[in-house]
């Protein structure tokens, strides 16, 4: 799968050493199991899955945020939302549902969400978009629709389609440009402004951070793996984090929230 899991898509090549070379801090949640769509596909009907399964996802992503700000120093200015496949249409769908919360996303090589429109809902988040135009998993055509739909609401965004790229090839190769594009990039005067933002949800995680079940330590420079109890779930939960070496307390960091693709097989990924 790609990435198929928190601790695969932390194992992206190059994540966690442009992390410390840009002093971010990456967690990369769950999303309940490899295959919950953090939100974007809603119910499922697959057995071996609880049918509110887009629901408990989506709430795992907004856990493991609540949780981070609560346990790190973070810039609330500077968090920022990424993923790759299916983790890309999670970044679309939680992006355009929480607005508020993100100075950037980067979805890469996304499956993207079924209603366009609600990209009107984030038209003040700035955008990175990086799609291959041989990807034979995601269609290039949807990433160009979706880049179109940003020009007309004139969204600050970038595109990039790679040429020959395929799924998977893209995301590494393009990382550096993704921090480089979210250094650019902090929420200012135009998402407290933003009309429509009054429309759009607000996140309510399920599990507010004191319920962790135990203190765990943090250690710079390498990545961890760390649980929580996800109380609606009924089951401890596994997230993975990276803080950079030289991390202080005295000091803001930026945040990026990476969400995985989906594990075991990748096939139905355009259902």
């Amino acid at each position: 799968g790609l990435g198929g899991s928190d601790r695969g898509m932390m194992r992206y090549r190059g994540l966690t050493q442009l992390s410390q070379k840009h002093g971010c801090i990456v967690v990369a949640p769950m999303g309940y199991n490899e295959r919950g769509w953090y939100g974007s596909r809603g119910q499922t009907s697959r057995r071996s899955s609880p049918r509110n399964l887009g629901e408990l996802s989506e709430k795992d992503v907004l856990n493991v945020l609540a949780i981070t700000r609560k346990d790190l120093s973070v810039n609330p200015k500077r968090i920022y939302l990424m993923g790759h496949s299916m983790g890309g249409g999670g970044t679309w769908h939680i992006g355009m549902k929480y607005p508020d919360l993100w100075a950037g996303l980067a979805p890469i090589a996304p499956a993207t969400p079924r209603n366009i429109n609600d990209l009107a809902k984030a038209k003040h988040i700035p955008v990175i978009l990086v799609q291959g135009d041989r990807d034979r998993l995601v269609p290039v055509s949807g990433a160009r629709r979706w880049t179109a739909k940003m020009k007309d609401l004139k969204m600050d965004h970038s595109y990039i389609e790679v040429k020959g790229g395929g799924h998977s090839d893209v995301a590494w190769k393009n990382m550096p440009q993704i921090f480089e594009f979210f250094n650019k990039h902090e929420k200012g005067l135009a998402a407290a402004k933003e009309e429509d933002s009054k429309e759009t949800a607000k996140p309510t995680p399920t599990n507010p951070p004191k319920e962790n079940t135990k203190v765990q330590t943090i250690t710079p420079g390498r990545t961890q793996s760390r649980t929580y109890f996800f109380k609606e779930a009924g089951k401890e939960m596994r997230y993975s984090l990276f803080v950079p070496r030289g991390y202080a307390k005295s000091k803001k960091y930026p945040l990026m929230v990476a969400l995985h693709g989906l594990g075991s097989s990748d096939s139905g990924i355009m259902r």
